[in-house]
């Protein structure tokens, strides 16, 4: 499970980059006549979102103790499965929209 966010989060990683690089012009012409203001602001948007998945740490079992007693309980979220599938279809399917618009515009 942890692999599979990990691959899909690379993947929306990359195409949200590329989303992010059209609101600001960081193209190679632009660079190379010296504006850099596009590059520093989408620089900056990427390096602060990278940090949200830190206010999802409470999440988390707080020790070795707690984490075994999680996986020996017999008790199993559905909504959380629930939700873990909807947001890796819903990832896939954006990121593959997003793949076939680039195409179509090129």
């Amino acid at each position: 499970m942890l692999t599979t966010f990990g691959n899909i989060a690379l993947t929306i990683s990359s195409t949200l980059g590329n989303f992010m690089s059209r609101a600001w012009d960081v193209s190679n012409d632009t660079l190379r006549a010296g504006d850099v203001s596009g590059l520093w602001r989408l620089n900056l948007t990427t390096s602060l979102l990278s940090l949200l998945p830190l206010s999802l740490l409470f999440l988390l079992p707080q020790n070795a103790e707690a984490q075994d007693a999680l996986s020996k309980s017999p008790v199993r979220s559905k909504v959380g499965g629930a939700i873990f599938v909807g947001v890796l279809v819903l990832s896939l399917a954006w990121t593959t929209s997003q793949a076939v618009l680039d195409i179509l515009d090129s």
